[in-house]
């Protein structure tokens, strides 16, 4: 299913049953994997793989070259950067800085995550938070800038 006024540029690879919801924008070469659902007004920039099952809720935006594993969900308003250099400084090219995304990954609304900012397998990101620092696997963080609250208990993990 894809909603109204989505615009999906060139070299888009989307499997079965993906779901685009209302005016969002798929950039060149993203990669859909099966069971993946995208929320309004959400922006996934060029070069993307989100995998099979991961929720992006509405008002997203997810950087160039990011990876996001499979049955991730990311709160509304979720924003990632890529790059460190607002300024450019006179350079002509943007120095992208990849974002990777474990598998089971939740981050609650209204979170930025850093450029270059690794986030491990069923790792906890509470809402509002600021994330800085790479987070391991199987860790809560929370905060501005986020930091540890605790270990993620087994039974939760996907």
């Amino acid at each position: 299913m894809i909603g109204s006024g989505v615009v999906i540029d060139n070299g888009c690879t989307i499997e079965s049953s993906v779901r685009i919801f209302h005016n969002s924008v798929i950039r060149e070469n993203v990669k859909l994997l099966s069971g993946v659902v995208i929320g309004h007004l959400c922006v996934i920039e060029r070069d993307t793989l989100i995998c099979t099952g991961t929720t992006i809720q509405s008002q997203c935006h997810i950087t160039a070259e990011a990876v996001i594993g499979p049955d991730c969900f990311f709160g509304p308003g979720v924003i990632m950067t890529n790059e460190k250099n607002i300024a450019n400084k006179g350079r002509t090219e943007a120095k992208i800085e990849t974002t990777m995304i474990g598998k089971g990954v939740r981050i609650g609304a209204g979170c930025l995550i850093l450029p270059g900012v690794n986030i491990g397998d069923n790792a906890f990101i509470a809402a509002g938070s600021l994330v800085s620092k790479n987070v391991p696997k199987g860790e809560m963080w929370a905060g501005r800038p986020a930091r540890k609250v605790r270990d993620v208990p087994r039974e939760e993990w996907l």
